[in-house]
């Protein structure tokens, strides 16, 4: 298996996820780079929880808000293998080298 397929096989379940969480309200909450860890959280009032999308290292670039209501995050494959992170309800892009995804329990 090549790189790319690699990264589209571990991106396969990314769709789901995205659409289940779409119009939620999606924030930057930690950057950091000590642990060269961007985090991103989305929240959605008829939902208990959270997604999480964690980006590492940090992105190669970033534009948009920290906080943006109603998202509508797509994921798609770059050039050189770099991530590209879209929400264009926000006017966001940001390209990372790696994300995860993840559901989370609801926080309090």
């Amino acid at each position: 298996m090549t790189p790319e397929e690699r990264l589209r096989d571990d991106m396969r379940h990314f769709p789901t996820l995205l659409n289940r969480w779409a119009g939620g309200t999606a924030k930057v909450v930690e950057l950091t780079t000590s642990h060269a860890t961007l985090i991103i959280r989305i929240l959605h009032p008829q939902k208990h929880g959270s997604l999480e999308l964690h980006l590492q290292p940090p992105p190669r670039y970033f534009r948009g808000p920290f906080n943006w209501p109603n998202c509508s995050i797509n994921i798609s494959l770059g050039h050189d293998l770099i991530f590209i992170i879209r929400d264009t309800n926000a006017d966001v892009e940001i390209h990372a080298e790696y994300i995860s995804i993840q559901e989370k329990a609801q926080l309090f």
